[in-house]
């Protein structure tokens, strides 16, 4: 998890158009940061999946993950787990976060000041 100053230092880059992908410019980028972090953590530590940090829904997070996983930022080995021909929620399938995503991650973090 980000720290307030760091979501503040994530927020003050969000409108760097070249920066962030068309794609997620709508998105909020603690949110993304939060989400490739957390992938990260899934695929190196075996962590669970982030909840909807506090402020954010459910749908919002889903949304999130989808559209990096549309960029190529992130990994869902399986939209639909147990087979039954329904898409089984962010919560069950988890993602993971490539080595693209976690290039994107260590930009935000660059441009964002991070030390």
């Amino acid at each position: 998890m980000f720290t307030p100053e760091e979501q503040e230092k994530l927020r003050a880059i969000s409108h760097d158009e070249e920066l962030i992908p068309f794609r997620l410019r709508d998105h909020s980028l603690p949110l993304i940061a939060e989400v490739l972090e957390n992938g990260r953590s899934q695929r190196f530590l075996g962590a669970t999946p982030l909840t909807a940090p506090e402020g954010t829904d459910e749908k919002e997070l889903s949304n999130t993950v989808r559209e990096l996983r549309w960029e190529g930022f992130v990994d869902i080995e399986k939209d639909d787990i147990d087979d039954d021909g329904i898409l089984d929620s962010i919560q069950e399938t988890g993602w993971k976060t490539n080595d693209s995503g976690l290039e994107f991650l260590r930009r935000l973090k660059e441009a964002a000041g991070f030390e």
